[in-house]
């Protein structure tokens, strides 16, 4: 059974007026490509067409992302540039994802 797409629907939901006043949609995705420059326009429009505020897209290869210790991660913003970059621990880019949210937030 296909599941909804939770990020697209909280995307709609605040484009249709429905959502929390101040709410901050952060989406995440996994990406394969190992190119930074593919990797970053297909995020780009992945944000984009969600409707998230940012993305923080998980590079998924060898050495980073699933059952790793390191990641590597970029947060994509509301403009489509890179806003948080960091490789490291999960809790380090947990860290840094979070001071995304609150650069975001003012």
């Amino acid at each position: 059974v296909e599941n909804e797409d939770v990020l697209a629907a909280l995307g709609t939901a605040r484009r249709g007026g429905e959502a929390p006043r101040g709410q901050i949609i952060v989406g995440f995705a996994a990406e394969t490509a190992t190119d930074p420059e593919a990797r970053g326009e297909r995020a780009r429009r992945k944000r984009e067409r969600k409707g998230a505020d940012l993305l923080a897209v998980n590079l998924a290869d060898a050495e980073h992302g699933f059952e790793k210790y390191d990641n590597a991660v970029e947060v994509i913003g509301q403009d489509g540039a890179v806003v948080a970059a960091m490789t490291g621990s999960k809790r380090a880019v947990a860290a840094a994802l979070w001071d995304a949210v609150l650069a975001l937030r003012g």
